[in-house]
């Protein structure tokens, strides 16, 4: 999904799970950002000039990666995991989310997947969100996380 505020683009097992909506089947998600759990910090680098292939990097910052928990309406948990490595949320923030294909996603640099980039992520999704979502290791779901950033931001093409 791609939120209409500048907060987080994030995947969740439900919003994926409808992502092959159409548009005109859009909804909008209205949720409150609790915490990154079970988590773990990871150090990483993002330059979006570099190439797939590109020498390893050398200088990394620290972050938390894990399940992005979230309150929806009613009070209801939504777990998630973000897209757009460049963007931040604080705790208590609500943000309003509008469905959108995963080809559309993450709405920051280095912009939308596409679709070679969405066939990765599903199925990423497929074969590991089950065993993730289901740990509660900090290893794995920050694991399953830097999977996701390393999809979404990384510059390959179909010839790659």
């Amino acid at each position: 999904m791609i939120r209409s505020s500048t907060i987080a683009a994030c995947l969740s097992s439900t919003i994926t799970a409808m992502a092959v909506c159409s548009a005109a089947d859009a909804t909008n998600w209205t949720l409150t950002f609790t915490s990154v759990s079970p988590n773990q910090i990871v150090k990483v680098n993002f330059d979006a000039s570099r190439t797939f292939n590109a020498a390893a990097a050398n200088s990394f910052s620290s972050t938390y990666a894990g399940r992005m928990i979230w309150t929806g309406p009613g009070g209801v948990p939504t777990s998630t995991y973000c897209t757009e490595i460049v963007q931040h949320i604080s705790s208590n923030q609500t943000v309003t989310f509008a469905e959108t294909a995963v080809e559309n996603v993450p709405n920051g640099s280095p912009g939308p997947v596409g679709a070679i980039k969405a066939i990765l992520l599903r199925d990423l999704y497929a074969r590991n969100y089950a065993t993730v979502l289901a740990s509660s290791s900090g290893k794995v779901n920050a694991a399953f996380q830097d999977a996701i950033w390393e999809i979404t931001h990384e510059n390959i093409t179909a010839a790659d």
